[in-house]
C-alpha cells in the first residue's frame, strides 16, 4: 500500500519540455542546473568578448528556449542572430557594445526564468 500511495499521488513539480512545472504554485521555471550552466557560459563569452559560430548557435538556441516563457525577451535576440549570420561566413565575431548590453540583459532574463514565471501569464486569451 505504501508503494501505491507514492505512485498514486500526483506530482506537484514535474519536468516538462525542459522546464520545471510547479502545478501547486502555477509556476514554470528554468531548472537550476540549466540556469547555472547557461549563466556561466554567458559570463565566459562576455569575458572573452567574442564567440565562434558554434558558441553563438548554442547561445541563440538557449536564449530562444527562455524566450518561450518570456516572449518580450525575444526582441533582444536580433543582434545576436545577426552576429551568428556573420560568424557563419567570417568565423569568430567580437561583441559590440549593444550585444554586450543585450547579454547582460539576458542574464537578468535567465534569473527571472529560474525564479519562475506565473503560468497565467503564458496563456493567451481572447476577449469574450
Amino acid at each position: 500500500i505504501k508503494k501505491l500511495l507514492a505512485e498514486g499521488t500526483p506530482a506537484e513539480v514535474a519536468c516538462l519540455l525542459g522546464w520545471d512545472a510547479d502545478t501547486r504554485r502555477l509556476l514554470l521555471s528554468l531548472p537550476h542546473d540549466k540556469f547555472l550552466a547557461w549563466s556561466k557560459d554567458m559570463q565566459r563569452l562576455l569575458q572573452h568578448g567574442k564567440a565562434t559560430r558554434a558558441e553563438l548557435d548554442t547561445l541563440v538556441g538557449r536564449l530562444n528556449h527562455v524566450g518561450y516563457i518570456i516572449p518580450a525577451a525575444r526582441h533582444f535576440l536580433s543582434r545576436l542572430r545577426d552576429l551568428l549570420q556573420l560568424a557563419k561566413t567570417a568565423g569568430v565575431q567580437p561583441f559590440d557594445t549593444e550585444c554586450i548590453a543585450d547579454l547582460h540583459l539576458w542574464l537578468k532574463f535567465l534569473q527571472q526564468a529560474s525564479n519562475g514565471i506565473n503560468m497565467n501569464l503564458l496563456t493567451y486569451r481572447q476577449p469574450t
